[in-house]
């Protein structure tokens, strides 16, 4: 028992130090970069390259030295099966999209290319490109890299982290029980994929894919976050189906889909086990 308490003390020490680092990046980025740089685009990049730097930082101190060995990413990479992994990520996303649209809860409003101009455009999706990666790392390195590492029970670094990744989505955005069951699943569904994959790279890709699709393809909310994408879908009031302004991860459809996946990599992994 009292291990366990000492790593959740060392794991609220490493959120409190985290979250002072990713509030210094958002200084940073408002206080100095943006009254040096007039190309919003161009702060946003370094805004995400700042964030990205908080929360390897944050790994760092706590880990010590060769920190993205140690939270799980191998040093090669099956860029064949990585390759379907993201087409698997694209497929699953449209697939629930598409459901969610045929059920009424999102309304066609037309194509970026519509309402934006080229030279927007390129520089919007390379901006996502970017960011959908950071937001990758950034989660993954802290709550699967570290946060799920941190116990040597993996099952119960499973459910440890998914609270912390509920915590830190939610802390002062209220929520209801869609969006709380979505986000758990999704957590626990990166957290068992690191664990049937043993390589943190491959739920880096998910969380960035899905980020990316969900965003940049569809237009539709992730986490609350909102921007322009390749196709606008709004979302209407049918919260059940569409998450709201929480999107996609909050909404009912994904939830079924999540929980599937879920058993299915659960049995995998305990049949490999044995």
């Amino acid at each position: 028992m009292k291990k366990y308490i000492a790593k959740i003390i060392k794991i609220s020490a490493f959120i409190l130090v985290l979250t002072f680092f990713e509030y210094l990046s958002q200084r940073i980025t408002e206080n100095i970069v943006a009254r040096i740089l007039s190309n919003d685009y161009v702060i946003s990049l370094f805004k995400i390259f700042l964030d990205t730097a908080a929360a390897y930082t944050a790994v760092r101190i706590f880990i010590g030295e060769y920190p993205l060995k140690k939270v799980g990413i191998k040093g090669k990479l099956n860029f064949k099966r990585a390759g379907l992994f993201v087409l698997s990520v694209f497929i699953l996303n449209s697939v629930i999209t598409l459901i969610i649209y045929l059920l009424g809860g999102y309304v066609f409003e037309g194509y970026i290319w519509n309402k934006f101009y080229l030279e927007d455009i390129i520089p919007i999706l390379l901006v996502g490109i970017v960011e959908s990666i950071g937001v990758g790392i950034t989660s993954e390195i802290t709550i699967r890299g570290y946060v799920f590492k941190a116990f040597d029970n993996k099952y119960i670094g499973l459910l440890i982290s998914a609270m912390i990744y509920l915590f830190i989505n939610l802390i002062g955005r209220g929520t209801n029980i869609n969006v709380f069951i979505g986000l758990g699943f999704f957590s626990i569904l990166l957290s068992l994929i690191y664990i049937y994959t043993d390589d943190l790279v491959y739920s880096i890709i998910f969380h960035s894919v899905w980020y990316f699709v969900s965003l940049y393809i569809y237009s539709t909310p992730v986490n609350g976050v909102a921007s322009p994408g390749v196709i606008f879908l709004n979302y209407n009031d049918k919260f059940l189906f569409n998450g709201g302004d929480y999107g996609i991860t909050a909404s009912i459809i994904s939830i079924v889909f999540f929980s599937i996946i879920n058993i299915i990599l659960f049995w995998k992994t305990k049949s490999r086990e044995k």
